[in-house]
């Protein structure tokens, strides 16, 4: 098959002829073709909004030339403007490569004397702030010709993974089946911007209702006036509308006071607790919520 999608005019020719000597002759081309994907394509993972070296293990299915160009292009979840413009980068077992950033684009070329078969190219990128929630960002990876044609296209979906958020909890009341009231002290590590929503998941004993409840929040630069929202189908309350006197509010602690029923199982219940922007999670944490038979209330 054809090292590139680049179309070629004349990739089949076909003549015929006769006894009398006339030849009547065509040519096909080729166009649309696609692409190679790489035959191995790993993207090291990394924290929330953290600034980090990012390592790439890409296998070829073609073989490497020597005017080959591997370019690698970031969603705009991704910050790049720490990272040098020029410089070499180093490939395990074939030398340095050169670098070239423009943007949100590197531009990787080899330097190698001769073609290499299904080379394996292990590098790290430096100094790449990764998304700011673990909503999934394409990166963009291609092998292409000196005339950039493409020989290998693909796309990865990179996941960062959520931030820490550290939790403690104090109810009212920790009697089974009752209305009670919890207050949960949350500290983040990573930051929010307005709108930015806390979650609160807990298993199928608490009896949650589709609605609104009441609640709290507290924190610095918030705006005090937050509603919270429940969903019966997963057990969720939501702290919304969290907004700050500035457009983003970085890492802080945090309070979050719910009115709500108790868990109508005795025994220890563990309850997610998340940081959301744009519905997606940002620190990810949990706390422990110990209910107790009526007339043994532990709060």
């Amino acid at each position: 098959m054809p090292p590139s999608d680049k179309p070629i005019a004349n990739f089949i020719s076909i003549s015929a002829g006769n006894g009398g000597g006339s030849v009547d002759s065509c040519s096909l081309g080729m166009s649309s073709i696609a692409p190679n994907v790489f035959n191995t394509l790993t993207v090291g993972s990394g924290t929330v909004q953290t600034t980090r070296n990012v390592s790439f293990n890409l296998v070829l299915s073609m073989a490497l030339m020597q005017t080959d160009e591997l370019q690698i292009s970031f969603s705009s979840a991704f910050t790049l403007s720490a990272m040098s413009t020029t410089g070499s980068v180093a490939v395990s077992g074939l030398g340095s490569f050169s670098m070239t950033r423009i943007g949100s684009l590197i531009k990787l070329t080899p330097s190698i004397s001769q073609p290499i078969s299904n080379a394996t190219l292990p590098f790290t990128l430096s100094n790449i702030t990764l998304p700011f929630s673990v909503a999934s960002a394409p990166i963009y990876l291609s092998l292409l010709t000196y005339d950039n044609y493409y020989r290998i296209n693909q796309t990865y979906l990179y996941q960062a993974n959520p931030g820490v958020l550290t939790a403690s909890v104090s109810c009212l009341s920790y009697e089974i089946g009752v209305s009670t009231s919890c207050l949960f002290s949350i500290t983040t590590s990573s930051a929010l911007y307005s709108d930015a929503v806390i979650e609160f998941v807990f298993d199928s004993s608490f009896p949650i209702l589709d609605g609104s409840s009441t609640c709290t929040l507290t924190g610095t630069n918030l705006v005090s006036s937050t509603a919270c929202t429940s969903f019966s189908s997963t057990s969720t309350i939501r702290a919304i509308n969290i907004n700050s006197t500035t457009a983003n509010f970085p890492a802080m602690n945090l309070t979050v006071n719910l009115s709500m029923t108790a868990s109508r199982a005795v025994g220890a219940h563990a309850v997610a607790v998340r940081s959301l922007a744009g519905g997606s999670v940002v620190d990810a944490g949990s706390v422990t919520i110990t209910t107790v038979a009526r007339g043994l209330n532990s709060g």
